[in-house]
């Protein structure tokens, strides 16, 4: 019996410990006040605003200041007793001082997550300041969202860096503080109204928080503004986007607007994203023109989750007396080539090519329905339903529209490797459709030329499928093979009279050496240049399987190139795939 008192007692005395281990708190102000690690009852009235998704919280304020509410989150909403938009009191939890890396405030444990008192639907008023306002007033915003009690912050003019040292940064001519755009995207405006929270000490950053009531009206490019409104349901404004695009076509609507075919680098560096621009009456804009000055209203691409049929394209319509700018002209539109028609019509991967010069990866051919053309493929591919190696045939159509004045007729019934403008329902809004431009935009699979010069002055078919022959003989003036991961490819180097070229020999194996004459050359044609890339390399002439060029003799004189070092460093592509001799050239040693 006296050990169970004992019990007892000590069990009492336990739990008169811990509650006296709590520090009761009537304002945030004085949470802020304890040093880390600190139990707090919060016995005040304040208000949540944000939910803080970065860091999994919401932010609350009292008439003393703000303070992030940890344990709570967006994704748990329907299920938590503490949501955004309430009053709330009676609130156990730890404090923390934060540090560089993680966010100052009260963490709630689970066992507590529903002690607090709460007061449903208290609405959220956005109070607007100037950022000059929000600097000169910095200390006092921290943990707020809001410089008036229980309201939040919109920054009315808010301007934002690009990134440095993969950070943004909110800033004036003098200021400037760290700005964490993530809770909505990873790419942040350039400038606009932003709505968030300020939190200092040691993580000094500002969190941008409310989509609500943020209005961006600058971006850097295309490539942030498409980042940062992908997959979200933001409200969009009227904005200026700096950067400039590639035209890729320019076509007369018949709502007196213009529409610009457009290109620029996607987010990866590697696949450039298509976008259609909207100027009101004619535009003087070419093919190849590299334009700016864009300040409209953007509509981002939309596809439906389900229903892969259900997409559309991204537009921007510029506002009326902007007129754009042309940084430069007659620069090269790059195709995309070997496009499956079949993913044009009814796949998510349709908005990879939106906007764009496309190329069909399989020939087919044009035929007439009902004063309309469409453009039929068929295909074989591997049966998706058979564990065997068992293939099936494809067959798929997509309506083609030519310019006006082109007869569309004329290139009926042809076996054909289509290429045009690519518009994913942007104008034509019913279905997807391929603007050709001309009938060189129908391929033949099979071209010949006379020469090495001819082949360059042709350039680079729009689809890899189109084989190129070369009439002239050739010399070989170099050769050179190796093996990459196993797999073994040899380079040549050929001459005529009228240039040089680099030929890829594969695999295959071909007898022919160096001083030798060659003919009856068959290949693909890859010109080197990309558009928004400095990467550019020797043409290149690939010859095509099954082709085994004829020696017709030996020993030839090879042509040699005489240049200067600098001469070579300053024009490399003039000198490629020649033998050059440089003379003078003095070596240096460092000890």
């Amino acid at each position: 019996m006296k050990k169970n008192l004992l019990l007892v007692l000590a069990l009492l005395l336990t739990s008169f410990a811990f509650v006296n281990a709590q520090t009761e708190c009537k304002t945030i102000a004085e949470i802020k006040q304890q040093t880390d690690k600190t139990q707090i009852l919060y016995t005040g009235t304040a208000k949540t605003t944000f939910y803080n998704g970065t860091y999994n919280g919401l932010f609350m304020e009292d008439e003393t200041g703000g303070i992030l509410l940890k344990g709570y989150t967006q994704n748990s909403k329907a299920t938590d007793w503490v949501t955004d938009s309430m009053e709330v009191t009676n609130i156990t939890a730890t404090w923390s001082v934060g540090s560089s890396g993680s966010a100052p405030g009260i963490t709630v444990a689970s066992a507590d997550k529903q002690k607090p008192s709460c007061t449903f639907d208290v609405a959220v008023n956005p109070t607007r300041i100037t950022m000059a306002e929000f600097f000169a007033n910095q200390a006092s915003y921290e943990g707020r969202a809001g410089c008036d009690p229980i309201l939040p912050n919109v920054i009315i003019d808010a301007k934002i860096s690009p990134k440095i040292a993969n950070k943004y940064y909110m800033n004036n001519e003098v200021d400037s503080v760290y700005f964490l755009p993530t809770n909505l995207s990873s790419y942040a405006p350039a400038g606009g109204e932003m709505a968030g929270v300020y939190l200092g000490q040691q993580y000094d950053r500002f969190l941008l928080c409310s989509p609500e009531f943020t209005k961006a009206t600058e971006f850097f490019s295309f490539t942030d503004m498409a980042a940062y409104y992908k997959g979200k349901n933001y409200d969009i404004v009227d904005a200026n986007v700096g950067g400039a695009v590639l035209v890729n076509f320019v076509t007369k609507l018949t709502n007196g607007q213009s529409a610009i075919f457009a290109q620029y680098m996607g987010v990866t560096g590697m696949v450039n994203n298509g976008l259609t621009i909207f100027v009101d009456g004619d535009t003087n804009i070419q093919p190849g023109d590299s334009i700016d000055g864009f300040f409209g209203k953007y509509t981002d691409t939309y596809k439906h989750k389900t229903d892969k049929s259900n997409f559309i394209g991204a537009s921007f319509v510029q506002a009326v007396n902007q007129p754009l700018n042309v940084r430069s002209s007659a620069n090269d539109v790059p195709v995309v080539a070997d496009v499956n028609i079949s993913d044009l019509i009814s796949s998510t991967l349709a908005l990879n090519y939106s906007s764009q010069i496309i190329a069909s990866r399989y020939s087919g051919q044009l035929y007439a329905v009902d004063n309309e053309y469409y453009y039929k493929v068929s295909y074989e591919i591997s049966n998706p339903g058979e564990e065997s190696d068992e293939m099936i045939s494809v067959s798929d159509s997509i309506r083609v529209v030519g310019v006006e004045g082109l007869d569309m007729s004329k290139l009926c019934s042809k076996n054909v490797i289509l290429s045009g403008v690519y518009d994913a329902r942007v104008i034509y809004a019913d279905r997807p459709t391929i603007i050709v431009r001309n009938e060189s935009d129908a391929l033949t699979s099979y071209y010949e030329y006379n020469s090495i010069a001819e082949i360059i002055a042709a350039g680079e078919p729009a689809s890899s499928k189109v084989v190129y022959g070369l009439k002239n003989e050739v010399v070989v003036n170099y050769k050179r093979t190796q093996v990459n991961s196993g797999v073994s490819q040899t380079w040549a180097f050929i001459e005529d009279a009228s240039g040089v070229i680099a030929l890829d020999l594969g695999g295959g194996n071909v007898d022919a050496v160096v001083g030798d004459k060659i003919k009856g050359l068959k290949g693909t044609f890859f010109d080197g240049y990309r558009y928004g890339t400095d990467l550019y390399h020797a043409p290149q002439y690939q010859m095509v399987d099954g082709v085994v060029p004829e020696i017709v003799s030996s020993n030839n004189e090879l042509n040699v190139v005489k240049a200067t070092l600098k001469e070579v460093i300053q024009d490399t592509l003039k000198y490629c795939s020649h033998i050059v001799e440089i003379n003078n050239v003095k070596s240096s040693m460092v000890g």
